[in-house]
């Protein structure tokens, strides 16, 4: 049965691979497109792009393009739409925990609002006027 299927997949230019082999393709990927994206930093700053990129949450490393644009900035101010729980694909969660950053994050998304206060340090007061 096993040759069979393989077979047909084969026909159709298709393989059945284990996800252990798939997330380590990916994750290889990621490291290229990291790697990729420090020739785009001025040189000044690839050490401290490297530095952080293994705490960055950010999907495409918008919140370290940002530091390096800025210098590595501490005590900066960013507003983010989008937030969901505040971790996860976060573009300013590096920029508030490790920079200092202050900001407002915006997640219209009822469904992720009380993981978003727990994960983060928004102003509450701000936070239950505009989640009502």
């Amino acid at each position: 049965m096993k040759k069979l299927i393989n077979s047909v997949l084969k026909k159709m230019d298709v393989r059945i691979v284990r996800k252990s082999s798939f997330d380590k393709f990916v994750s290889n990927q990621n490291k290229f497109r990291d790697y990729e994206f420090a020739y785009f930093i001025d040189r000044p700053y690839v050490s401290e792009y490297f530095e952080y990129l293994s705490e960055s949450k950010s999907q495409l490393r918008q919140d370290l393009f940002v530091l390096s644009e800025l210098r590595f900035k501490r005590d900066g101010y960013f507003v983010e739409f989008g937030a969901t729980n505040g971790i996860d694909l976060s573009n300013s969660h590096l920029l508030e925990t490790r920079f200092g950053w202050q900001g407002i994050l915006a997640e219209p998304a009822r469904i992720w609002h009380k993981a978003l206060k727990n994960n983060r340090k928004v102003n509450r007061l701000c936070m239950e006027n505009v989640w009502r």
